[in-house]
């Protein structure tokens, strides 16, 4: 085989896959073994005679197959570091996407209690358009709504009268958001009223949790 020179970067089309008969050393390594003098090169194939041990030799199809093999998986995971590697080199210089990280001290993630799954995952995607992730039958995640955060199974709900805090939509038609919120399912614990600096109401989603929608005045 053709030596290839240190850090260059390969591909496995340029892998050859290997005869049975090829003369070659075992695990590639030449300089640790040496050669076979009973292997004679016929245009480049040795005749059919058995390889001793521990010294390069003829391989037979099944070795030529498994030598193949292992070169292969070698080239292509040098392919995936080497695409790692141009892909981190890309991104180098570029500015961050803020909206993407995760900042010190910054309020990152919330939970809410959850006694029905299936309802209030079908409230909130039709309502607010939540996208949402199951792990497992007790917990689901979801995203899309400003904040990420997700639901734990228990038979416990959120609400301001027991002293839990309230999160809080906003919108630019709260006529609007009532009527969704509504139509989805939802049910309406404060109707709209007014408050220094705008107008909102209150709302319970299926599993009993309470959530407010406000607007600008």
């Amino acid at each position: 085989m053709v030596g290839l020179p240190a850090g260059q970067v390969f591909l496995s089309k340029y892998v050859t896959p290997l005869v049975a008969g090829t003369c070659v050393a075992r695990e590639f390594r030449p300089s640790i073994h040496a050669p076979n003098p009973e292997c004679s090169r016929i245009n480049g194939r040795c005749p059919p005679t058995p390889r001793p041990t521990g010294i390069a030799g003829c391989l037979d199809r099944n070795e030529s197959t498994a030598v193949a093999e292992r070169i292969r998986i070698r080239v292509e995971n040098r392919r995936v570091f080497c695409y790692r590697i141009n892909m981190r080199l890309r991104k180098r210089g570029k500015p961050r996407d803020r909206s993407k990280m995760h900042e010190h001290p910054k309020i990152n993630y919330v939970e809410f209690p959850c006694r029905d799954f299936e309802r209030t995952k079908e409230f909130f995607a039709r309502a607010f358009g939540w996208s949402f992730t199951d792990y497992g039958s007790n917990y689901t995640a979801f995203s899309g709504a400003g904040l990420d955060g997700g639901f734990y199974r228990a038979d416990m709900a959120s609400a301001t009268e027991s002293g839990s805090a309230l999160i809080v939509f906003y919108s630019d038609s709260l006529d609007q958001a009532l009527k969704t919120v509504r139509e989805a399912g939802g049910a309406i614990v404060r109707d709209i009223f007014e408050f220094p600096g705008g107008s909102r109401f209150h709302f319970r989603e299926p599993s009993g949790n309470e959530f407010a929608v406000w607007t600008e005045a």
